[in-house]
């Protein structure tokens, strides 16, 4: 087939062997010569119709074609590591501080951080239940464990706690705080909050793994702590515009994180 970009015949292969360029099929080539004609001479509603049509057939597989997605820019990629390095250790350093000032431009951070607990966490569980099973070894109880069973249902358990801890928190700060924040906002400045408790759970599966109980146990003690004292920060961080005192609305708002939890996991 011919290089689109310098002309070249190649027999095989999916990239031009002079170029470099991704090589694209015969019958896509030709769909894609006609779509650059089609607009230079500006699509009618029915070309347009079978442009989305053909889009569907056809994917993104061929390159540089219309509405095509856009390949991975590793500057790009690096720039968001870096991003989120700076954002983990400036939560590290200043951890209130940091927290507080935190915006909704940073939600994906915080929603990282909120996944890599709750990854390392189930982790956690699942070595955990797997060392309590191989000590009933001789009544061959560990032969009915099953560790990623364990380690998938306790992913999704704690990944919706935080849903709900997450939730609770956006209604009590925008609705009884009556605070002019949102969703994005509350997710940044939690997860900046929760920076610590995951780093803890890290060392804690590390731990694990070397088998140093007492030392994971006693960090998990730790972990749980700031893990709640996370969820209070996150309240305080923002001036609540109510009268109502905050010592009542982190009432309500571990009520409602109780009792969310309580109907989402009856439900499943």
């Amino acid at each position: 087939m011919n290089c689109q970009v310098c002309g070249s015949q190649n027999e095989t292969g999916s990239f031009c062997s002079k170029c470099g360029s991704p090589l694209v099929a015969q019958d896509q080539q030709q769909y894609y010569q006609g779509q650059q004609h089609t607009y230079q001479n500006g699509p009618t509603q029915g070309q347009y119709q079978e442009q989305q049509y053909q889009q569907q057939q056809f994917g993104n597989s061929y390159y540089g074609g219309p509405q095509g997605s856009p390949q991975p820019n590793p500057s790009e990629i690096s720039a968001k590591a870096k991003d989120y390095l700076s954002f983990v250790t400036s939560a590290l350093k200043k951890p209130f501080e940091f927290g507080s000032s935190v915006n909704g431009e940073s939600w994906i951070n915080g929603l990282i951080t909120l996944i890599i607990s709750s990854l390392f966490s189930s982790f956690i569980l699942a070595t955990f239940v797997g060392y309590i099973f191989n000590l009933f070894n001789p009544f061959a109880l560990n032969n009915l464990y099953n560790p990623m069973a364990t380690f998938f249902s306790g992913f999704l358990s704690s990944i919706l706690s935080t849903a709900v801890t997450v939730g609770a928190l956006f209604v009590v700060v925008k609705m009884i705080n009556k605070v002019n924040v949102d969703f994005k906002s509350i997710l940044a400045r939690y997860g900046a909050f929760m920076v610590l408790p995951a780093g803890i759970s890290v060392i804690i599966f590390l731990f694990v793994l070397i088998r140093l109980g007492n030392l994971a146990f006693l960090l998990f003690v730790v972990s749980l702590l700031c893990g709640f004292l996370g969820t209070i920060l996150t309240a305080l961080s923002y001036h609540s515009q109510a009268k109502l005192d905050k010592y009542y609305s982190l009432l309500i708002l571990y009520a409602i994180i109780g009792v969310a939890n309580y109907i989402v996991f009856q439900i499943t």
